[in-house]
């Protein structure tokens, strides 16, 4: 994992998830080795919520770039009369 795969607006959020994943991982890695396999499996679906949030972040980081490589070309070439930034 590295920050280019985010926005940085997301830093925080990326943060939490990923502490969040390794912690049920690691609980849920525990848990199977006790023989409590009920919880190993409530561990692992928290895991895999994680890693979902942290695709859908990294998902919206690869949508703003495209838009951003879109515009630029099309200034870069003269197609855009104007543009508006929405932040």
């Amino acid at each position: 994992m590295n920050r280019e795969q985010f926005l940085p607006k997301d830093a925080r959020q990326v943060v939490i998830e990923i502490r969040a994943a390794k912690d049920c991982i690691s609980r849920s890695e525990f848990a199977l080795m006790n023989g409590d396999l009920e919880s190993a499996e409530l561990f692992a679906r928290d895991f895999i919520k994680s890693v979902r949030v942290l695709k859908k972040l990294e998902q919206e980081r690869e949508e703003i770039d495209a838009m951003i490589s879109n515009l630029e070309f099309l200034l870069k070439n003269k197609k855009a009369g104007m543009v508006v930034l929405v932040k």
